[in-house]
């Protein structure tokens, strides 16, 4: 799995601490079910606060990620597999727009 070299020790420290619940990114109630997807927006959403900045959606992180994957060579094929999607799904409606450009 292609990681930078900050994120392996992030990672190696998340599954450690995970222990015999498996998971990496546990529910803040119960440490046997997943942490709800709406976590990270919530915590965008109060860093946006506090910092006095415009909120936004974390989706644009992703839709901008996936552009700029793409304008950087990365194939349609790898740039699905980072980013968890299947063929003919989300990504190719909505994310694979920087060919159009070309």
């Amino acid at each position: 799995m292609p990681l930078c070299e900050t994120a392996r020790p992030i990672i190696q420290e998340l599954m450690q601490q995970s222990g015999k619940t498996g998971q990496m990114f546990p529910h803040r109630d119960n440490p046997t079910a997943t942490a709800h997807v709406s976590i990270i927006r919530m915590a965008i959403l109060r860093w946006c606060e506090k910092n006095d900045v415009l909120p936004f959606n974390p989706r644009d992180l992703r839709r901008t990620c996936k552009t700029l994957m793409d304008k950087a060579g990365i194939d349609k094929v790898n740039r699905d597999i980072l980013q968890q999607h299947n063929k003919y799904d989300v990504s190719s409606v909505h994310y694979d727009r920087y060919y159009f450009m070309k």
